[in-house]
């Protein structure tokens, strides 16, 4: 469940009347959770545990600048997160996506330690038909337990810097990543389709 899906939720909280402050879904990721609180929407991931990688030139020359370490997931591995020395870098990238698209079959993270705490990140993901997404949730249960590790504390502020960006609040507890967030509803309309 990607976060573009919050405005959907909120949709079905503020205008379907769904009882009470859960949802349920049943995904190809197994059971997810969402929980309305006076903080947000709150979603329940897995966290996913994340290794060592080496560092590799084609996909640094893609991004346009040099990380500093990277990481992949330990199961299913189809994301490496590439740390950068500050948000300025990841701020600043401009990605060749056919060249990193031709660097490697996976998709992207960039991140760097928030210079008003917790982390940023932006997710290129050509290999998955997206060059940028603008917020990330499955990057999110990655990057929570590394930057909680690198940062010493379960509770971050993130940010993904891509153009359209987002403020997640996220949460390492018990194995689980925990991303709250908002959306509101800007527009209503009604659909009349005519019938044959």
């Amino acid at each position: 469940m990607a976060m573009r899906h919050w405005p959907a939720l909120t949709y079905l909280f503020e205008h379907l009347d769904h009882p009470g402050d859960e949802i349920l879904f049943y995904t190809s990721s197994g059971e997810l959770k969402v929980r309305r609180s006076e903080r947000g929407l709150a979603l329940d991931f897995p966290a996913i545990e994340m290794t060592s990688a080496p560092l590799e030139d084609p996909i640094c020359e893609a991004l346009g600048a040099l990380a500093i370490a990277a990481s992949i997931p330990l199961v299913y591995p189809w994301m490496v997160i590439y740390e950068f020395a500050n948000e300025q870098q990841v701020r600043e990238l401009e990605p060749d996506f056919r060249a990193l698209l031709a660097a490697t079959e996976h998709a992207i993270v960039a991140t760097a330690a928030a210079e008003q705490g917790g982390f940023v990140s932006r997710f290129f993901g050509p290999q998955v038909g997206v060059d940028e997404d603008p917020v990330t949730g499955s990057a999110h249960c990655c990057l929570t337990p590394y930057w909680a590790q690198k940062l010493g504390r379960a509770r971050l502020n993130a940010k993904q810097i891509s153009p359209r960006g987002g403020d997640l609040a996220c949460e390492l507890s018990g194995g689980r990543v925990f991303i709250t967030g908002s959306a509101v509803t800007f527009m209503q309309g009604t659909i009349d389709i005519p019938t044959v």
